[in-house]
């Protein structure tokens, strides 16, 4: 159980953190690679094309053959495909490992972790895992305030 949400957990911080490191090389990639703003944007919306396309994609996959199995495969595929970025001679190499990478991170948990999260939860914990109870104050409707005539008669 534990493992499961370590895992899930580990999985968001390395997509997120490659989207930031991404961010931050973009101008070296400008430069390095002698660029254009368009073909380094298409890094990022490469990337976001895929996920998008293949997300329900690999859910399915996930029911079909294991959700733990598609996570192992979607973290090999982004360590490799992120190597694969790393050693890229042009910005076309790049834009095509990074929708690779983008197909790998639409198996990883941070793009369906209810899917992968939840099973390993008892059902009292399930929820408080997923939706943490507001305060009291966001559940309870407000009181009348009440105002003195002497508070509503003051020159302003």
């Amino acid at each position: 159980m534990n493992r499961t949400l370590l895992c899930s957990v580990v999985g968001a911080a390395v997509v997120a953190l490659d989207g930031t490191v991404l961010t931050i090389v973009r101008p070296a990639l400008r430069r390095d690679l002698h660029a254009h703003v368009g073909q380094v944007q298409w890094t990022s919306t490469g990337c976001l094309v895929a996920v998008a396309g293949l997300l329900v994609f690999a859910g399915r996959l996930g029911d079909h053959y294991g959700h733990a199995r598609v996570f192992a495969l979607g973290a090999f595929g982004f360590a490799v495909t992120s190597t694969g970025m790393a050693l890229a001679p042009d910005v076309g190499a790049v834009t095509a490992w990074r929708v690779l990478q983008g197909g790998c991170g639409a198996l990883l948990p941070p793009a369906r972790p209810r899917s992968v999260v939840v099973p390993h939860f008892s059902e009292p914990d399930s929820p408080r895992s997923w939706a943490p109870r507001p305060p009291s104050s966001c559940t309870t409707p407000p009181r009348p305030v009440r105002v003195s005539p002497a508070a509503s008669n003051r020159p302003r």
